[in-house]
Order: structure tokens, then sequence, then C-alpha cells
């Protein structure tokens, strides 16, 4: 069976997330810090809604560990590269 490559673009999403600080504080040192986070992964998906990557592929193309980005919660997206599955 012939396996049909595509090619992919691997990007590097720069988003915010949720902090939580799971001690107490006194009100005086609560403090505003949402987590600035990176990920790094194929492009599976790009909507108008968000985005998911996958951290990896089998040479057919299947993936795993998939994240779902939010485009609300994202900064930048830059291309690092491309890679073909």
């Amino acid at each position: 069976m012939e396996i049909k490559m595509t090619t992919r673009r691997v990007i590097v999403v720069e988003w915010i997330d949720i902090c939580t600080l799971s001690a107490w504080q006194s009100a005086g040192e609560v403090f505003y810090q949402p987590a600035k986070c990176v990920s790094v992964g194929v492009e599976m998906l790009s909507s108008r809604e968000g985005i998911v990557i996958a951290q990896s592929l089998t040479a057919n193309g299947d993936a795993a560990d998939c994240t779902s980005i939010p485009r609300k919660v994202i900064q930048r997206v830059k291309v690092v590269g491309r890679v073909k599955c």
C-alpha cells in the first residue's frame, strides 16, 4: 500500500495560561501572574477557534500527544520548519 506524504509546518506557539498558587496568602500578597507558555509541535489544524499541534507523528501521518490551544490565548505563532509525514 502506498502512503501519500504531506508537508506540515513545525511551529512555536507562545500563549498565556491560567496559574494557580495553592498556598494561603494575605490579601496584600495576592498578585496577578498568568503563566507564559511556549509549545512546539507539528501543526495539525488551524482554525478561527484555535490551533492543534502534535508532539509525535508516525510515517503514515497518525498523530499523538496533541495539544489544542484556543486563539484567544495565543500571543504569537512562528514557523520554524516543515516536515513530511
